[in-house]
């Protein structure tokens, strides 16, 4: 079976190439006449505040280019629609959302349909097909610090995500890495790199520990992590972005 028959619901996808920047209008739509979307709106801020942060730039544009920005919000009986700006987004991070849409659907909060579109007619957009089909995104071309990656460390169930800052970091800096890869780390748990039919049952990777380690490191740790190479790729944006935008750091390792 196509793995897009294995989506629990009706999905209208019609997304321009972000580069230069577009609109976006994303709706999901709950089942049944007793059906919220409490969390499904808590999980699309996850998803907004991980694209914010450059998560899913890919390899094309520069992370600090990237914008995700939610612009409105209207709520209707059993229906959420969010109007979003957005610039230099891999669509392949919409595959991401589907996915997580997905297993919220299997978790219990119905989803009846998930319509995302926008854009301009000059642009080639991308149906359902080609996103779900669609490479997730990659990463920065150039990173501006010494970037260590172990052996396999995709495969590692408790991968550890080591961060060290040229400077020490503010409360509030502090809390906007811990607030990303808290979103990040929400992503992995709904499964968002991760179709349907590669799930290993209902085992998927648990919140992460995040720390201070010393004066200049900060330390994140999964458990139960599994997903391909490419769901790093987000950390490594997000890396550069908060880099340029001066949270510099000398060393990002994931182990």
């Amino acid at each position: 079976m196509d793995r897009l028959d294995k989506l629990p619901f009706d999905a209208r996808v019609n997304i321009p190439d972000t580069v230069r920047g577009t609109e976006l209008e994303l709706t999901f739509a709950a089942r049944g006449p007793d059906a919220t979307l409490e969390q499904v709106e808590r999980v699309f801020s996850y998803f907004s505040v991980a694209a914010e942060a450059g998560m899913f730039a890919g390899n094309v544009v520069h992370p600090a280019e990237s914008l995700f920005r939610v612009q409105s919000k209207e709520r209707a009986p059993r229906e959420t629609r969010y109007r979003c700006r957005v610039r230099g987004i891999d669509r392949g991070a919409f595959r991401i959302l589907l996915n997580v849409a997905a297993e919220m659907t299997r978790r219990g909060e119905l989803l009846d349909a998930v319509s995302i579109s926008g854009g301009t007619q000059d642009r080639e957009a991308s149906d359902l097909n080609q996103i779900m089909t669609r490479q997730y995104p990659g990463r920065a071309r150039v990173t501006p610090f010494e970037l260590t990656l172990s052996d396999f460390f995709f495969e590692n169930r408790e991968p550890l995500i080591r961060m060290q800052f040229r400077r020490t970091l503010t409360d509030d800096e502090f809390e906007q890495v811990r607030a990303v890869m808290e979103a990040w780390d929400r992503i992995l748990m709904l499964g968002g790199y991760l179709d349907l039919a590669d799930r290993d049952g209902d085992l998927l990777p648990e919140p992460g520990e995040f720390f201070l380690v010393e004066p200049l490191v900060i330390e994140h740790l999964l458990y139960a992590y599994q997903g391909p190479e490419e769901s790093f790729n987000a950390v490594i944006n997000m890396a550069v972005k908060l880099h340029t935008s001066g949270c510099q750091l000398s060393e990002l390792e994931i182990e």
